[in-house]
Order: structure tokens, then C-alpha cells, then sequence
């Protein structure tokens, strides 16, 4: 069931934002947000492996309707046009992992698929070294990057009482790690979204390993596009004839 504060936010007039009508995200995520906070012209998002102010970003949408947040990534130098473009924002060029410590970041051509997971560069290099591979992105090696908590990097940067609309997460197999990483009694986002290949159907969702260690946290599917799982903070749940349904989230 449909959590009833999110109910209210899509009952009511359908439009969204004028700007709306431009898809920034990968598979159409921004129009999922847009929907949901239509009626939220403020909010906060934490933005991590955030890749580019703009292309396949679940933020950007947000962020011209007048939202704002943290945008973290490794990648060296992208920053700098994440501060040119989106000034409102606090930008940083860091790992994010469930140990402080320093990792090899693996880069491939055009930086949409980098990853900090060693196991995911062999599964790509096997595709691409395949008789049949269509796996177009060369490697272009790897470099050494400083890796910080979710939880220490929001205890220094999120400002003091802000809530977390919205969590994204687009890591390339490192998900759990940065999962891991947060005090899930400290932050805890309204709206989780984590991208995931492994394709798996709306029936087979919440026996996920991603849906039950979000399901220990107090999440919820919601809803997902092919590759993105959107999971939804959950506060009650009451009991009635037709069974459990959620009526309200954080």
C-alpha cells in the first residue's frame, strides 16, 4: 500500500513544473521525484555517486524547481562543474564506503560507469573481451581515492536540523557499502532511490537483499524503473480487514 502522506502529494491538480517536460535521469527517475514532491517546492537531497550536475542526474530536476543538497563522487575534477553549475549546493569529490580507508577507483570511458568494486571491473572486462560483447566503454585504469562514511560526511556537512527528503544512490555494485556507512538512526531520508542491474521483478523486489536490509531500517518498496529500486520511509503500519497498509512516513 501507498503510504497516505504520498497519496496526498499525488492527489490533486496533475501538472508538474513547467521544466519538467526535460528528463535529465537516466530511466526517467527526476519524473518519479517531480511527481511525488510536486506539491514541495523546497526540499534536500544527498546525492551520492552524483556523476554530473546535470547528465543522468536524479537531482538536477530538483534542483531547478528550487530544491538543494550534498552531490558527492571520486571522480578527479568534476566538482569544479558541479560548482559552476549548481552553486547552491555543497559538492564534493570523495568515496563514499563503509570504511575509511583508500580504495582504487576505476575509471571507463565517458565516467558513467565508473565503480570502486573490483569484482564489478572483472564482470565488465569478461563482457568486453567476449566473442559477442557489445560493452563499448574502454578502461582507462585506475586511481587511488580517499574513501569517508556517509554518516561523518553528513554530521559535517548536512546544516543542523535539516531533514533528508531524498537519498540517491548510483555506485556501480558498491551500494551496500555506502548503506553500511549511514547512522540509520541519525539520517534518515523520506525517499531512498539505488540503482541495482540486477533486473529483478516488482514480485521478487522484497525478498532482495537491498529490500531486507532497507526493510530492517523502517523502508518499503515503492516503486522502480529497470534499474533503479525506490524504497520509501515507513513510520506505522496499521492493521485492517484488508491487511497492512502504511500510513505515514517521516
Amino acid at each position: 500500500m501507498i503510504p497516505e502522506s504520498i497519496k496526498a502529494q499525488l492527489r490533486g491538480p496533475r501538472k508538474l513544473q513547467p521544466d519538467a517536460v526535460e528528463v535529465f535521469a537516466q530511466e526517467g527517475e527526476d519524473m518519479i521525484l517531480a511527481r511525488i514532491f510536486h506539491r514541495q517546492p523546497e526540499g534536500f537531497y544527498v546525492d551520492v555517486g552524483a556523476h554530473h550536475p546535470r547528465a543522468y542526474s536524479n537531482t538536477y530536476l530538483l534542483y531547478r524547481k528550487g530544491w538543494r543538497g550534498i552531490n558527492i563522487d571520486p571522480l578527479p575534477g568534476i566538482m569544479a562543474k558541479f560548482n559552476e553549475i549548481r552553486p547552491r549546493d555543497i559538492n564534493l569529490e570523495v568515496a563514499v564506503s563503509d570504511v575509511e580507508q583508500t580504495l582504487a577507483y576505476h575509471q571507463f570511458e565517458g565516467g558513467g560507469i565508473n565503480t570502486l568494486s573490483d569484482e564489478v571491473v572483472e564482470q565488465r572486462m569478461s563482457y568486453h573481451d567476449g566473442p559477442k560483447s557489445d560493452f563499448k566503454f574502454k578502461y582507462l585504469g585506475k586511481k587511488n581515492v580517499q574513501a569517508r562514511l556517509l554518516k561523518d560526511i553528513l554530521a559535517e556537512h548536512l546544516p543542523p536540523g535539516q531533514r533528508i527528503d531524498m537519498l540517491s544512490i548510483d555506485v556501480e555494485g558498491h551500494e551496500f557499502n555506502v548503506l553500511r556507512s549511514n547512522d540509520w538512526e541519525k539520517y534518515q531520508p523520506t525517499i531512498i532511490l539505488i540503482e541495482d542491474a540486477s533486473l529483478l521483478t516488482l514480485d521478487q523486489l522484497p525478498q532482495s537483499e537491498l529490500a531486507i536490509f532497507l526493510g530492517e531500517k523502517g523502508y518499503a518498496p515503492f516503486c522502480r524503473t529497470p534499474l533503479t529500486m525506490i524504497f520509501v520511509k515507513r513510520t506505522e503500519v496499521i492493521s485492517t480487514p484488508q491487511g497492512a497498509r502504511l500510513r505515514s512516513i517521516a
